[in-house]
């Protein structure tokens, strides 16, 4: 039986804001692989040593097998998920 190990889980992490940033360095510290992603460039840059930085949002949502979202409520979630799955049928 093969057991997962860390690099098997391809954490993906969006939201790099007051709360987020933290978290993401955490488990980067932790894991040693992360992928990261703000919708601002400068929070973005600001992982560029310590994680993979995506370029847009489909980019963490084609590499994770695991999600993280900190976002700063419903309308954020609301709006990442829409870019994951596309808009509506």
């Amino acid at each position: 039986m093969r057991t997962q190990t860390d690099s098997d889980l391809n954490l993906g992490f969006v939201g790099l804001g007051n709360m987020g940033s933290g978290i993401a360095g955490s488990i980067a510290r932790s894991l040693g692989r992360l992928m990261v992603y703000d919708i601002d460039e400068t929070k973005r840059r600001s992982f560029a040593g310590s994680c993979d930085v995506a370029t847009d949002i489909q980019e963490v949502f084609r590499h994770a097998r695991v999600l993280l979202l900190s976002l700063p409520g419903s309308p954020g979630a609301a709006t990442a998920s829409g870019e994951a799955t596309g808009p509506p049928r």
